[in-house]
């Protein structure tokens, strides 16, 4: 296999990017034909199950290479862009196609991940949601959005997504960013609700990279040589868990005057349990 920075298993291919041989070229591997090792073969052939050497110079340097359906989608530091291999009969013989799907000039990606709810990825505007692509020529004909714009202009000024990492949580339906926020290492993770499109966050979660094994996820450090098995428990690494929820309740305008008659939150208790309720009248 070539030397590379990102590999990807997609279908019965292996994709590689960032290559020794040119950080904006992606390399496919032969169909794997399942015998043992696989992906052992990588020579650029037109045959059906042969190998692909593709490039777009211009979206920089390759980050990630995931899929929508049948088209291959490859972000970069500066864009992104896709193509899909489709065969034809030749004079008797299948000969394979890699066919562009779309080169983009813009503000690349820097980690993703695939779900239900389609692509979901990062770069220095914050987390995406790309669920189709658009012509290959149009740039804003992608059927994508930020998703984060609820949390304002202002909060990713000092964020970093050089080593963010992506997993979600398919049980409780949230998605896990991890970044850095003014500092050489990730020390942030975001959580996004894909239900309730609600934001929460972990502080002082050092996490460089995820991995999910089944319904299990578990984080490496991005400081440290520990690995946690995260949602384990009722403890963070020995210390006391804490949360933090700041909601703003209207009950009226200027003009008009509402009754609260209720509001209600839910979390895990003991007899201990020590709550803090605060309200604050700012108008």
């Amino acid at each position: 296999a070539p030397r590379a920075r990102i590999i990807s298993v997609i279908d019965t291919s292996l994709y590689a990017g960032d290559l020794e041989e040119g950080s904006t070229s992606v390399r496919k591997s032969h169909v794997d034909a399942g015998s043992n090792p696989p992906f052992s073969s990588w020579s650029v052939s037109t045959s059906a199950t042969g190998g692909s050497l593709l490039s777009y110079r211009n979206a920089g340097r390759v980050n990630v290479i995931t899929n929508l359906a049948n088209v291959i989608i490859v972000g970069c530091d500066n864009g992104k862009w896709a193509f899909s291999t489709s065969t034809i009969d030749s004079s008797g013989t299948l000969v394979k196609i890699d066919n562009t799907e779309m080169f983009r000039v813009d503000v690349g990606m820097k980690s993703a991940i695939q779900t239900k709810e389609g692509i979901f990825y990062t770069n220095s505007q914050g987390v995406w949601q790309l669920t189709a692509l658009g012509q290959s020529d149009i740039k804003f004909s992608d059927q994508e959005m930020v998703v984060s714009n609820a949390l304002g202009n202002d909060y990713f000024l000092n964020a970093d997504f050089s080593d963010s990492d992506m997993v979600k949580d398919d049980k409780r339906n949230l998605l896990l960013v991890t970044y850095r926020d003014d500092s050489d290492a990730n020390n942030r993770v975001l959580c996004y609700n894909t239900d309730l499109k609600g934001f929460s966050i972990f502080k002082g979660w050092n996490i460089r990279c995820f991995l999910k094994d089944g319904d299990s996820i578990y984080g490496g450090g991005s400081s440290t040589g520990k690995l946690w098995k995260l949602f384990d428990g009722y403890d963070d690494d020995g210390n006391d868990i804490t949360c933090e929820m700041e909601q703003e309740l209207s009950v009226g305008q200027l003009w008009t005057l509402k009754d609260m008659l209720g509001q209600y939150a839910q979390g895990r208790l003991n007899p201990s349990s020590s709550i803090e309720l605060t309200f604050s009248i700012y108008d």
